[in-house]
Parts: structure tokens; sequence; C-alpha cells
């Protein structure tokens, strides 16, 4: 992660002249297997953005870190093996987590589909890269054994959202997101969504 936010930084110091940073609190709330597993958290995303001024279209970036935690200190599971000709058999066993990390970088556009005086109402897509930093334990009667990954991830997401602009200077905006992540390790598609308020400051007034 330390390479992706080496490339947000020198991003952000290259552009800050030309537009906006932004901070903003939100409700991330992962959800069908990811959120049977993981409990919904409140976080803070560092962004960047150019701002409309008259155009449709602008770009955007921000990076965030979530920490999350299980919603169980300990998931049941069930550990299969084959035996030949006599079958298959069937352990109880079960998961603890210990840790799950992650960083998400993304990059995208915006357009401004209605605009008044100081307020913008906007849709938007972003590419999301991103790492993993996970892990757990596993028991069962055949396995004992502590895990640990980190690797990569991608995906989009998707958004809408208003802004109103208080000065030459702050802004306030309210978006909503919704993004899907193929996780490399298990080969799976997390999803999740967020909501939340936040605050940018222009550079090029």
């Amino acid at each position: 992660m330390k390479n992706y936010f080496g490339i947000f930084f020198l991003f952000f110091i290259s552009q800050t002249a030309f537009g906006q940073i932004s901070l903003r609190v939100l409700n991330y709330r992962p959800t069908g297997d990811f959120g049977f597993v993981m409990k919904p958290l409140t976080t803070v995303e560092l962004g960047y953005v150019r701002p409309f001024e008259g155009d449709r279209f602008r770009l955007e970036g921000s990076l965030r870190f979530l920490h999350m935690k299980p919603r169980l200190d300990t998931f049941p599971i069930t550990v299969y093996t084959s035996q030949g000709i006599w079958g298959t058999t069937v352990f109880p066993g079960s998961r603890s987590y210990t840790k799950y990390d992650i960083w998400q970088l993304s990059g995208g556009i915006d357009y401004a589909f209605f605009q008044k005086g100081d307020i913008n109402l906007f849709t938007g897509m972003s590419v999301i890269l991103g790492t993993a930093d996970i892990a757990y334990d596993h028991h069962s009667a055949i396995v004992n054994e502590d895990f640990e990954y980190r690797g990569g991830m991608a995906g989009l997401r998707f958004r809408i959202g208003a802004e109103y602009q208080l000065s030459d200077r702050f802004g306030v905006f309210l978006t909503v997101y919704r993004e899907g992540f193929f996780w490399e390790h298990y080969r799976l598609i997390l999803n999740a969504y967020d909501y939340g308020l936040g605050l940018h400051y222009s550079f090029n007034q």
C-alpha cells in the first residue's frame, strides 16, 4: 500500500493549486457474505476533487483505511475430509479473526446533472485499488493453523451526491456510495455501501 499512498501523495501535491481537498466522515456497511462476517464501521476519507466551476465533469480521488471488526469472536465452520471408499467425513470447527484491515485508493469522474447557484447534484464512478491485511485462527479436529494474508484487490465504486459552496474557499457535501471489489485470495467479489458528510477546501480561489 505504500506505493499507492506515494502515488496519491504526488498527485495531490501536483494538483492542489487547481482543486480542492476534502475530509469526509462516513459509515461503511458491508453487505452479503462480507456483511455477515464484518460489522459496519465509522471512518474518515481523505480526498481530492476538481471544482465544477461551470463544467459538468470533474476528476476526483480518495484514500481511506478500513479497520474491520468481526460480528462474532468465533465463527462456527464445517471441515470436510475425503477418506476414499469410506466416503466423506464432516468435522465441526471454528474460525477467529484477529486482523482485517483494508486500504483503498480510488480515482474517477463525477457528472453534475443539476447545477443552480452554489448547489451541485452529481453522480460518478471510480476505480478502486487496494490491499487487505488479514489474519485468523482456524481450528478443527483435524486442522489447527494460524492464517495470514496480505494481497491486492480491485473494483468499482458508484456514487450520488450533493454539494453546497459555503464560501469561496469552503463547501460541504453529502454522498452515498455503492462498491464491489474483487479479492484475489479467495476469488470473491465483496460488496458494501457507505454514506457520509464531508467538507472541502479550495486552493484555486
